[in-house]
């Protein structure tokens, strides 16, 4: 298991890299989008005073609300107004879209439109303006006519979602379901808010933006879900492998459709006909892939079938209850009851938080990483954050109080110095207060690592290979905390048979599928993967020189937890030092014996020349 990224190939530091910032833009498009327009950051973004219907199959705007003393009300706009798009520009249109759902609008920028007033046609100028925003402002802006909580949690949802991706970005790179997975929560989560504006002040690369991220959030999930469940119960029937194709060929045709649709309809204003059909769209991608988790469940055996189980239940509320919110009813709103519709929304919301916990849960169940190393990285970085988060408070306080006075040239400087000198120092800060976290809230861990990687140097020097092999199944099975070890050597017939261990496992095939796998590849394998009569948890083989002497065998740990990288990159030194030890007591008894065949050929020649020179009459030959 690749723990380290010097141990990490270079498509493997490719992945790790790629996904990692992948990660750090979702979260940033995240915070921005959720933040955007309140005082929290600048006041970039405008508001046009007034709430919007749309009739889809007209493309014109009903006004439903106008703000006294705003943009609108300025504009001479009243309620009941009908917006008509025929013959605006697409700046205009763009404008109209930022208003029905609620976003940031370019600010200061004037907007003319036809206003249908009864059987009169006016025209109307519509400036957006930036005015100063209160937290109190923001929230019922934000969150009109329903409660923030549900909002909130689907935030809280998304970035536990993102930082669970970039957790299993780090550490797992070199393994396809952990960098499938962590693609899903990037599709599903980092562009979650797709109404949110991007760079309002500048239309067409918004436009560009929210299409990008509209055709991730749409279609990218069931595509990478529907591979994600391919990795399960390998290898793929003839039945699989068609349901998988037909599942990724109709995502893939569905985003085509989907995106000619929704570029209608934003960028030349023609009639909308994605509520009657592209959205069915969306729902069909999603139940493909959900039909593929169900065959990847009925062929995956029972130790790997909950994993897979676990995933799907976790996704199929989400998207069952977005089914819903996409349901094209009503060519108004989309809905008939629009109170049905606030309470899907924030049903849905709130079960959001259902998905990231149910695929952490998924993905320690598949030992894809583990519940201890997970916390000690939280731990270590919650630390991290602090301390810096720490220094820049003091800083901003000291300057405050004590040279308060500074002007605000002076004090940027003084914040930019500081920054960098915190800047510098945070990977000595980082090694240090892993350090201090490791020893003393893992220190049982952190002893039985480094017993076993003690134990790999010293099995090398071991000269009896029954005390060799005693040793190894006690320092396993008590610093690994393992309910029992296995050890299986080579026999003459090319079998694998017991050397130590509690006796559970008999004889094993050369030809036996884990051991075939370890054979090929000389790397440890998880048992649970395999159909073999090797009873245990997971398997290391013991090599020399490229070549597989025996295995080590362990069982299940004793805390019901997977083994956290260290722990696993401890076990396949173990396993590489008794190999050596193994090679070397083997090939010490052969040199052995050559020397002894040799001392006899030359005490045998010597016996055949003196004979010689006794027969001959002459005096023996000295040697």
């Amino acid at each position: 298991m690749r723990t380290s990224p010097e141990e990490m190939t270079p498509q493997t530091r490719r992945w790790r890299t790629g996904l990692l910032t992948a990660c750090a833009l979702s979260l940033v498009f995240v915070f921005f989008v959720q933040f955007q327009n309140s005082p929290l950051l600048p006041q970039w973004c405008g508001d046009s005073g007034l709430e919007l219907n749309v009739n889809r199959a007209t493309g014109s705007y009903l006004v439903t609300h106008i703000t006294p003393g705003g943009p609108a009300d300025k504009a001479g706009l009243q309620v009941g107004d009908v917006l008509l798009v025929h013959g605006t520009t697409f700046a205009e249109r763009w404008l109209l879209r930022s208003i029905r759902l609620d976003v940031a609008q370019t600010q200061n920028v004037a907007f003319t439109y036809v206003v249908q007033r009864g059987s009169q046609q006016l025209n109307a100028t519509l400036t957006p303006s930036c005015e100063p925003v209160t937290w109190h402002a923001w929230a019922v802006s934000a969150y009109p006519g329903s409660s923030p909580f549900p909002e909130w949690l689907a935030w809280f949802a998304q970035v536990w979602a993102l930082l669970f991706a970039a957790l299993l970005a780090a550490r797992r790179p070199d393994l396809a379901e952990a960098r499938l997975l962590s693609m899903f929560l990037m599709a599903y989560f980092g562009v979650d808010s797709i109404s949110g504006d991007v760079v309002p002040w500048w239309p067409r690369l918004d436009f560009v933006f929210i299409t990008a991220f509209w055709a991730i959030n749409a279609f990218a999930p069931s595509w990478l879900f529907t591979l994600f469940t391919a990795e399960f119960g390998q290898p793929l029937s003839r039945t699989r492998r068609r349901i998988t194709s037909a599942s990724l060929a109709f995502t893939a045709t569905g985003t085509a459709i989907g995106l000619i649709l929704w570029i209608r309809w934003y960028a030349f204003g023609l009639p909308d006909t994605w509520n009657s059909f592209g959205e069915t769209i969306v729902n069909l991608t999603q139940l493909f892939a959900l039909i593929c988790a169900v065959a990847a469940i009925v062929a995956t055996s029972d130790a790997m079938r909950q994993r897979i189980v676990w995933a799907t239940a976790s996704i199929a509320p989400a998207w069952i209850l977005g089914a819903f919110l996409r349901a094209p009813v009503d060519n108004q709103t989309g809905f008939v009851n629009q109170q049905a519709f606030n309470a899907a929304r924030d049903a849905l919301n709130a079960f959001s938080l259902i998905v990231p916990v149910g695929l952490t849960y998924a993905v320690l169940s598949r030992r894809i990483i583990d519940v201890g190393y997970a916390i000690n990285r939280a731990a270590v970085y919650a630390v991290i954050s602090t301390i810096v988060f720490g220094v820049f408070v003091v800083v901003e306080w000291a300057l405050g109080v004590l040279v308060g006075d500074l002007s605000h040239a002076t004090s940027i400087v003084v914040n930019v110095i500081v920054a960098s000198a915190v800047g510098l120092s945070i990977r000595p800060i980082h090694n240090r207060v892993e350090y201090i976290i490791d020893r003393v809230f893992f220190r049982k861990r952190h002893e039985d690592v480094s017993a076993l990687r003690r134990f790999a140097q010293e099995a090398t020097f071991i000269t009896n290979s029954d005390i060799l092999l005693d040793r190894t199944v006690e320092e396993v099975k008590d610093h690994a905390e393992l309910d029992h070890v296995e050890i299986l050597l080579e026999a003459r017939d090319g079998s694998y048979t017991p050397a130590r261990g509690n006796g559970a496992i008999s004889s094993v095939s050369e030809n036996d599928p884990a051991i075939l796998a370890m054979r090929t590849s000389l790397e440890p394998v998880d048992l649970q993967q395999y159909k073999t009569v090797v009873d245990g948890d997971r398997a290391y083989p013991l090599v020399a020189r490229g070549e597989m002497l025996g295995v080590l065998v362990c069982g299940t740990r004793s805390r019901r937890e997977p083994y956290a990288p260290d722990e696993a990159d401890a076990l396949v030194r173990v396993a590489s030092g008794v190999g050596v030890a193994l090679d070397t007591l083997r090939d010490g008894k052969s040199d052995g014996l050559s020397r002894l065949q040799g001392t006899l050929d030359e005490i045998l020649e010597q016996l055949r020349a003196i004979n010689a020179r006794i027969n001959n009459g002459g005096p023996p030959a000295k040697s």
